[in-house]
């Protein structure tokens, strides 16, 4: 059986923090709970605070009973910090049980600048451009704080690993904030957010889902650079061209198989390579005409899949004299390049 006396037993927060506000703005409150775990009534006798960014505005911590739904009361402290940094100090309490008194670490920090809060509204994508962008807000906590944003995107749908676009400035709140990202896959799923940094720190908006189009099959034929559509060659000799194959820059990738047809009797026509991968960055290939004899004829270099083209060429083979030797002029008109997509 327990015989010891009734006494009040105090439990309080191990430590008090105001976390970070902003310099100039409203003091921060913040209210502190004590609850009485004893078997008899909990009474303050004072409270104490060491700093004078710190204050206590009041509370109700007198004669706190021990029962259920009575056993706690209130102390209201707010902080006013004066200058950017972090302030430390001490909560003294002062009452009626053992251990009395208790020391309360308290902590705030002070900023010129908060860490931005950002929003993502929408994400338009076009898959024909294999690009997007997003859509949103940003408050960074006044009209002239500097501000960088970026997106970060990728297909991991929790974006643990990610890529980043470029950067662009702005200054003060953007209750409109839009930025684009290229350079996307086609027919892919990505995740992207938008981020602010400050000098308050660095703000990311919640994530969304979206997906690229795929671009529709599109090959353009263009002349390599430096390279003439032009080349005067003796009977019996080879005219090289060289070409180049590409998307257009409308993000569709895929394989194409070239051929060459239509030369003229005592000639040959070669496309190397016999397959090129189209995209972006272009793929070289080079025509080679070699006569072996005297003859004109119309030289096609066709299309034969259902693929638009553009920049298609033709090579017209004519024969000319020059100083009693036989010549050929070959000369790029018009025409089609064959073209195979799987």
């Amino acid at each position: 059986m327990d015989v010891s006396p009734a006494h009040p037993q105090v439990s309080h927060p191990a430590k008090i923090d105001f976390g970070t506000i902003l310099l100039g703005t409203p003091p921060a409150t913040l209210t502190v709970q004590l609850e009485n775990i004893g078997s008899a009534n909990y009474a303050l006798s004072s409270l104490a605070i060491g700093s004078s960014v710190f204050s206590i505005q009041g509370n109700n911590c007198n004669n706190v009973g021990f029962s259920f739904a009575q056993n706690f009361c209130m102390i209201q402290m707010s902080f006013s910090p004066t200058a950017a940094g972090t302030s430390n100090t001490t909560l003294t309490v002062t009452d009626n049980t053992v251990g009395s008194p208790h020391a309360i670490p308290v902590t705030g920090i002070a900023t010129q600048t908060l860490a931005p809060t950002v929003t993502l509204f929408s994400i338009d994508s076009l898959g024909q451009t294999v690009s997007a962008t997003l859509n949103g807000m940003a408050t960074v906590g006044g009209p002239n704080i500097p501000a960088v944003a970026w997106i970060e995107y990728g297909t991991d749908p929790l974006l643990a690993t990610f890529s980043k676009s470029s950067q662009w400035s702005f200054t003060g709140d953007a209750p409109s904030l839009s930025g684009s990202v290229t350079g996307l896959s086609p027919a892919t799923r990505y995740a992207a957010r938008l981020a602010v940094q400050t000098s308050g720190g660095i703000g990311k908006s919640n994530m969304q889902i979206f997906a690229t189009m795929a671009a529709w099959p599109e090959v353009n034929l263009t002349l390599a650079s430096g390279a003439s559509n032009i080349a005067t060659i003796s009977a019996g000799q080879t005219a090289t061209y060289q070409l180049v194959a590409w998307d257009g820059g409308n993000g569709y990738t895929g394989t194409a198989s070239l051929s060459c047809s239509g030369a003229p009797q005592g000639s040959t026509c070669v496309v190397t390579p016999t397959t090129v991968s189209i995209g972006l960055n272009g793929a070289p290939l080079t025509v080679t005409v070699t006569t072996t004899g005297k003859s004109s004829a119309l030289l096609r270099i066709g299309l034969k899949s259902p693929v638009w083209a553009t920049g298609l060429l033709l090579f017209g083979l004519t024969i000319v004299p020059r100083k009693k030797l036989l010549s050929l002029r070959v000369l790029v008109c018009l025409g089609l390049l064959s073209l195979s997509i799987f």
